[in-house]
């Protein structure tokens, strides 16, 4: 018999629906890139400093099973929480950051939605829940297995894109979302997102 967690695991590998947080598109900017409003939430996530090129081979599968270890029991009521995407991280910097900043790294699991009110608390002191308020970002989209790199490209074609606008968003700092599984072969979705500040 398959766990919840499992099941949600394996319909996300299979392109199916599970749980993502709730916008609404204010504006298409370019292609694959939108502004988006997102409603408030609440993640769980846990947070570590390094270089940013490091993140992938480094740092994201310590944070990532942290994380999933929250949702598989490992929090006060021992209670297993459905896997939703995406999976985000927040990165930053005193500067705009580069392959080879010095960045603190917070990674996030978005909190279903029947859990937003009453969110069982994490017993691994590394682990947190973090509420976000009502947020607009501009955000651009991307297939493929993603690098650093890419992230880094596609923030700067995304700052491009908004022009004069760009004064408006966080350019120093940015935020990633993956909504895949590492097994998903083929169509998946990476995006940037940069908060709106103005």
């Amino acid at each position: 018999m398959l766990t919840p967690v499992q099941l949600e695991t394996i319909k996300s590998a299979l392109g199916l629906e599970i749980e993502r947080p709730k916008y609404e598109v204010v504006k298409t900017i370019g292609e694959n890139m939108e502004i988006r409003k997102y409603e408030p939430t609440k993640w769980v996530s846990t947070s570590m400093e390094g270089e940013a090129d490091h993140y992938k081979s480094q740092y994201q599968r310590t944070m990532f099973y942290k994380l999933f270890n929250y949702i598989s029991g490992e929090n006060d009521v021992k209670e297993k929480i459905s896997m939703t995407s995406p999976v985000t991280v927040q990165y930053n910097s005193n500067d705009t950051i580069q392959p080879l900043s010095q960045v603190k790294m917070t990674m996030g699991f978005y909190v279903p939605h029947d859990k937003q009110a009453k969110t069982p608390d994490p017993t691994n002191k590394d682990t947190f829940l973090r509420s976000e308020p009502e947020m607009t970002v501009a955000v651009v989209k991307f297939g493929g297995y993603a690098s650093t790199q890419d992230f880094l490209s596609h923030r700067d074609l995304l700052i491009k894109a908004l022009g004069e606008e760009a004064k408006n968003y966080d350019t120093v700092n940015m935020m990633t979302a993956g909504y895949d599984p590492p097994f998903k072969p083929v169509n998946r979705t990476n995006e940037v997102w940069l908060k709106k500040i103005n």
